[in-house]
């Protein structure tokens, strides 16, 4: 007999792809854990996205989310101005 190993993605780890495939199977009136087999997911990572897309309206990450700049916009145009005028 042979044994098949599945690795399952956690919610972090999926594409936009597949948390967008996730939401179309559940919103089709399938049961989590039918879209998480049918999706090779975890049942908690379906139950995330549809929190998210309850809770947010979209499954993506926020708009501003990742560090800020280091340079404001004034401090990046004085620099090419004064790095433009030693060249």
């Amino acid at each position: 007999m042979c044994s098949v190993t599945v690795r399952v993605k956690v919610m972090g780890e999926l594409l936009v792809f597949q948390k967008g495939q996730i939401l179309c199977v559940r919103l089709g009136v399938a049961s989590v854990a039918k879209t998480a087999t049918s999706l090779v997911v975890l049942t908690a990572a379906v139950s995330r996205v549809m929190t998210a897309y309850t809770n947010l309206g979209n499954t993506s990450a926020k708009r501003n989310s990742g560090q800020k700049p280091k340079l404001s916009e004034r401090d990046l145009h004085t620099f090419n101005r004064i790095t433009s005028k030693n060249h």
